[in-house]
């Protein structure tokens, strides 16, 4: 009898410490998980790689919803964006970066209501190394947030700020069509 509850056993025992990976998705060696735990509860909506000139692994990234397909322009949805780098990038090069994705992403009114928030935000950014995560989150209840490796470096309630940070990598003019594609799951 105690030979057959061995097999059984070890069997219980590695599905309990799979149990962990199925809640997650890996890409390029990164796990993100299925879902965030905020109130409401976000689910995973897509997850993909850019590559920077087709060629260099820049970041991987993650993106979620509190309902799935919901557009951009619903700010009553809550949303969170995750993205690990694979390469050390410079503050001023995201704010750089960051403000020509937005200009590409806004109508000038809406640049000029958001211009100060924008600032502030830019500001916010400091320099990562591999292996480091940013999360922008929107909650419509507290505003839109900027983490680094989980520490909060400030928010902003202004939904225009958010759904303009959102637009880099989910809107009309995204930075990479294909990444923006793995972001929503449509690819």
């Amino acid at each position: 009898m105690i030979p057959r509850l061995i097999p059984t056993t070890l069997l219980c025992c590695l599905l309990l410490l799979a149990f962990p990976l199925l809640a997650k998705v890996e890409i390029e060696g990164v796990y993100f998980d299925r879902q965030v735990d905020t109130e409401p509860r976000l689910e995973l909506q897509g997850y993909g790689l850019l590559r920077y000139r087709l060629i260099i692994k820049a970041y991987v990234a993650a993106y979620y919803q509190s309902e799935l397909d919901a557009p951009l322009t619903d700010m009553n949805v809550s949303r969170k964006l995750e993205i690990e780098y694979f390469h050390a990038i410079k503050a001023e090069d995201f704010a750089r970066v960051t403000r020509d994705g937005v200009k590409q992403n806004t109508d000038s009114v809406t640049y000029a209501a958001i211009e100060e928030n924008l600032e502030e935000f830019l500001a916010l950014y400091q320099s990562v190394e591999p292996g480091d995560r940013y999360a922008l989150t929107w909650l419509p209840e507290t505003g839109i947030s900027l983490l680094l490796n989980g520490e909060s470096l400030g928010s902003f309630d202004n939904a225009q700020l958010a759904q303009a940070l959102f637009a880099i990598w989910i809107g009309d003019n995204p930075g990479d069509r294909r990444l923006k594609n793995a972001l929503l799951g449509q690819s």
